[in-house]
């Protein structure tokens, strides 16, 4: 038998159909655990968080901040989404040095690896995910 990595998702958004639409996507995806809470039950979305997701997905409102649950799960990929036109967001916390050397070498790998714009939209880079924690 082998080893199934399952990713446990939290879904915040204020319009619930947007986020169980969401919800249901996701869960379609084998190893994938899906929560979907609004900001109208905050016990739920503190339980949520309380969890150590390791993916939350956000919606953009004043309900919820995802800088901060960044803040708060550092080792979480957040992706801030929007109900309206515009770019989605994925945010994901790494920690460098502090020293100038550090900054320039991450300043430089960056730049080596930028997504390029294609005449057809913008590439989507590949996001790597990570095993829940122990």
């Amino acid at each position: 038998m082998h080893n199934v990595l399952c990713l446990t998702i939290a879904v915040l958004s204020c319009h619930a159909i947007l986020g169980e639409g969401i919800a249901r996507l996701l869960a379609a995806e084998p190893g994938v655990d899906v929560e979907s809470i609004t900001c109208a039950d905050p016990e739920r979305v503190e339980a949520a968080l309380a969890g150590r997701p390791d993916v939350v997905v956000v919606e953009r409102c004043a309900a919820f901040d995802a800088l901060a649950i960044l803040a708060r799960l550092p080792d979480a990929l957040v992706v801030d989404i929007g109900i309206g036109p515009g770019p989605t967001w994925a945010y994901r916390r790494q920690e460098i040095p502090g020293d100038p050397e550090a900054i320039l070498r991450l300043v430089r790998r960056l730049r080596g690896g930028h997504p390029v714009v294609i005449p057809d939209g913008p590439a989507v880079p590949e996001v790597e995910l990570v095993p829940p924690r122990a």
